[in-house]
């Protein structure tokens, strides 16, 4: 039983972010999008989204930069596979019609 509730204690923390690594996958992020190396900005955008909570304040960029990364990259399905996903997050209506009106413009 003591077995058990250590393991289960360091899988439940291995999941979990630091604030450290939170800011180094962000300048990642932005990093690579600005050099338009859009496989990194991708990949890393969809970890930061993996790790964090839903009420991260940063979210609605890091979906930003995902939409356009994936638009840039002219990566078709994943593209509408990530518009698809957007229905079910929980992003205020307001990005939701921001993102819609950008892929119609």
């Amino acid at each position: 039983m003591r077995n058990l509730f250590f393991s289960l204690l360091i899988f439940s923390f291995s999941f979990a972010i630091t604030e450290a690594e939170k800011n180094q996958l962000i300048k990642v992020i932005q990093g690579a999008y600005k050099d338009k190396i859009y496989s990194v900005a991708i990949t890393k955008s969809k970890e930061y989204l993996k790790k964090t909570d839903k009420q991260d304040i940063y979210r609605k960029q890091i979906y930003k930069i995902l939409f356009y990364s994936l638009y840039y990259s002219k990566n078709k399905t994943e593209f509408w596979n990530f518009i698809r996903k957007i229905e079910s997050e929980n992003l205020p209506s307001k990005d939701k019609e921001t993102f819609y009106k950008l892929i119609f413009f």
